[in-house]
């Protein structure tokens, strides 16, 4: 029983249409943002994949993917062989399936017992019935662009097993980068976008995990 859990407030449509819509967009020149290039962008992400096959190097099981893009931080972690199930899941259907041709390609020699794609809101996903609990829960690159942190850890932990992790990754308003970033683009970006970009401090990441009932 998780006494901190409470029902999941609906995104509004609008808004969960346009994150639907850029990253629909996006699709098809996503995968560059992973190659190997003299460029902020590049190096983030590039970092973003380093960082998650380091720090879930140790994790086995199960997994699930909250918003995949298109399929290369999936594709290193379950090609380490740990991994007996994946769940992967993208809110643009375009996004995954890049992902799902990109992971079916590189790992046919793996021996994953099952492996299912679903375009879902991880939102409305979390709140489904579900048989299996995760092992590992990646949720990289996707708060930005949801906001509601508390509503998605609390329901993300309904999904972990006893012993499960969960790997959040965000660009830190305690840094005075993302700040300046925040102010020169937020409302340009929303304008843009049709929604706002969500930045957190470290302190919100950890009080949101507090009162999922996570360490």
């Amino acid at each position: 029983f998780n006494p901190y859990w409470h029902p999941m407030t609906p995104p509004k449509s609008s808004e969960k249409e346009a994150v639907r819509q850029f990253f629909t967009g996006t699709a098809s020149d996503y995968a560059k943002l992973f190659l190997s290039r003299r460029s902020g962008s590049n190096f983030g992400f590039r970092e973003r994949l380093t960082l998650a096959a380091e720090m879930t190097a140790d994790i086995s099981g199960r997994l699930l993917d909250c918003a995949c893009g298109t399929g290369e931080i999936t594709t290193v972690i379950l090609g380490s062989g740990r991994f007996t199930s994946a769940t992967v899941v993208d809110l643009s259907a375009r996004m995954l399936e890049a992902a799902q041709r990109r992971i079916e390609i590189e790992m046919t020699e793996s021996k994953i017992g099952q492996l299912e794609f679903i375009s879902s809101d991880i939102f409305e996903f979390a709140t489904q019935p579900h048989a299996q609990k995760y092992d590992l829960i990646l949720c990289l690159g996707l708060i930005a662009h949801t906001g509601r942190l508390d509503d998605l850890l609390a329901g993300l932990k309904t999904l972990l097993s006893p012993n499960g992790s969960i790997l959040v990754q965000s660009s830190l308003l305690d840094h005075v980068g993302t700040k300046v970033v925040r102010l020169l683009t937020r409302e340009r970006y929303y304008r843009q976008h049709g929604y706002r970009i969500s930045y957190f401090h470290h302190q919100d990441i950890l009080r949101a995990a507090h009162n999922a009932g996570l360490e």
